[in-house]
């Protein structure tokens, strides 16, 4: 499900804000303030208008935060310059008190639970209208697909959350007083939720309509949170459906890799049906440019140069034969980013990259060196990034809006392939991690065959952190997999590379900072400002 930028009028209601819109006979007969919740479930189109601005609240994997990667909280990347949130993600310190929302990682619990009102209303405003029965069971599958989007959301920085399924007033304050369902519960409803709402959405939708909520979307959403059910409690039984769920997805015949894993992010053309949900409309803005590309691309190109992949990363991506670089005869130590699975190119800036056509320099005392005041890992973040971009701070230029995966098909064969293997079919698995690994432009070599389950299950896990690198997905996968500790304390590297006289580089290794992780940042705590609002709620163990 590819979210589409609507050019659309939104309607202001009760906790919906206002945006950009288009003519409208009601708004000529109607002044703003006089627009109701009865007005707008008056009429279908009106409808649909306030269902697109909920749209418009999906998550930003690649933006939230002004442009930080969740994923920098394990030892895939580090970050060049300060800012509590950024040093909260470094130290794994969430603030469960100070801060706005933007700053705060604890915002998210604020957060989800007001897209979860606007869905809310938007259910129960369905519910109360004179459409036709058709148009509310569509109406009604895309609401309860969002929602549990955002309680998905919540699931997984907070496990139980209370479990709100209708429009809260803001002047009942005992409406909020109300106790956190178990997480067995709030995953269970998601499940649940996901598994009824694809019953009630169109297997495609054409037109300018392409990109909302479609059977194929809800069913791969589904998967995500029984693969989450499955591996917080080893329950054999969520893995078997998770399975079965994944397969009736590539039984639709609606989803496929596409043919080239660097561009896809910027192909929004109705043939890319590698993104099953994303996020399509603009970026939220950092003084009105996009915030991914503005922190993330070069420092010296004009931009922040923030995430910074570190050589942890860098050595998991394999050489061409499928092998590690340690363990593979085609690596070359002074030439050690050449052949190399073509992922790496398509993900990760480094010495002998461009960046509009210009030579990067990340060798002691080239421009690329010293990133933010700070020392760089001689890495940059290529994925996402549009070299085509001029002005990094100009608003709306229409190159800089570019595919937000929220779950791609990619990700989906991988979560079936981990459903499989943790089924006791190896086999099977390495089926659709093979797919993955075949996709045009990438072509690296099958994994060997006979493998055993727990082998099998590093390979997937290392094939999700490679295919997924920069999507957050490694941040919340290390969680659900209970190896949070293992792989986000410990040494950072990066590369230090020197310039010899004669113009040769020798590259090697360098210390960039010191990792440490405790137990209880498995997930975040409850915003102390919450739980004084609600003294029914109970904080997360250890904070």
């Amino acid at each position: 499900m590819n979210y589409k930028y609507f050019s659309i009028l939104t309607i202001l209601i009760a906790g919906t804000f206002m945006q950009g819109c288009e003519k409208s006979k009601f708004l000529d007969t109607a002044p703003l303030n006089a627009i109701t919740a009865a007005s707008v479930f008056s009429k279908p189109e009106l409808a649909k208008a306030n269902l697109l601005t909920i749209y418009g609240l999906l998550p930003q994997y690649l933006g939230r935060g002004g442009g930080v990667i969740f994923d920098m909280n394990t030892r895939d990347a580090a970050h060049s310059f300060g800012g509590l949130l950024f040093t909260n993600l470094r130290g794994n310190n969430y603030n469960a008190g100070a801060g706005s929302m933007e700053y705060n990682l604890g915002g998210q619990w604020a957060m989800n639970y007001e897209k979860i009102r606007q869905a809310n209303t938007f259910l129960e405003g369905v519910e109360g209208s004179s459409f036709d029965e058709p148009v509310k069971k569509g109406y009604r599958g895309e609401g309860r697909f969002l929602r549990a989007v955002f309680y998905l959301e919540l699931y997984s920085f907070y496990r139980g959350v209370p479990i709100i399924t209708a429009p809260q007033s803001l002047q009942d304050s005992a409406a909020y007083k109300v106790k956190r369902n178990t997480a067995a519960e709030t995953i269970q409803f998601i499940i649940n939720e996901f598994e009824e709402a694809s019953a009630e959405l169109p297997l495609e939708w054409k037109g300018e309509d392409k990109g909302r909520a479609e059977k194929g979307a809800s069913l791969a959403m589904e998967v995500r949170a029984l693969m989450y059910k499955a591996s917080l409690s080893n329950d054999q039984a969520a893995y078997e459906q998770a399975a079965k769920v994944a397969q009736r997805v590539l039984d639709l015949n609606t989803y496929s890799l596409h043919p080239d894993y660097g561009k896809m992010f910027f192909d929004k053309s109705d043939n890319n049906r590698e993104f099953i949900v994303s996020y399509n409309t603009e970026p939220r803005q950092i003084n009105g440019a996009p915030d991914w590309v503005l922190v993330n691309a070069p420092e010296s190109g004009g931009a922040w140069g923030g995430g910074m992949p570190s050589q942890n990363l860098v050595d998991q991506f394999e050489m061409t034969d499928g092998k590690l670089p340690s363990e593979s005869p085609l690596y070359n130590p002074q030439d050690p980013y050449k052949n190399r699975d073509p992922r790496f190119d398509a993900s990760i800036y480094h010495q002998g990259s461009t960046f509009k056509g210009i030579p990067l320099q990340f060798y002691v005392g080239g421009k690329d060196y010293i990133v933010g005041g700070n020392q760089s890992t001689g890495y940059y973040i290529k994925k996402a990034i549009d070299e085509t971009i001029t002005n990094y701070y100009e608003y709306g230029i229409t190159s800089q809006h570019f595919l937000q995966p929220i779950l791609r098909y990619a990700d989906l064969l991988l979560m079936y392939a981990e459903a499989l293997n943790e089924s006791g079919k190896p086999d099977d698995a390495a089926i659709y991690v093979n797919q993955v690994r075949a996709r045009p432009g990438v072509n690296m070599p099958p994994l060997v065959t006979g493998l055993n389950k727990i082998q099998m299950r590093e390979k997937i896990r290392h094939e999700r952190q490679i295919e997924l690198n920069f999507e957050e997905m490694r941040y919340h996968d290390v969680r659900r997999w209970n190896i949070a500790k293992e792989v986000c304390e410990g040494p950072l590297y990066g590369v230090k590379i020197t310039k010899n006289g004669d113009g040769s580089l020798t590259y090697g290794t360098q210390l960039i900072e010191t990792r440490t992780f405790e137990q209880k940042y498995t997930l975040l705590p409850i915003p102390q400002e919450e739980i004084d609002k609600n003294p029914y709620i109970e904080q997360n163990t250890g904070f």
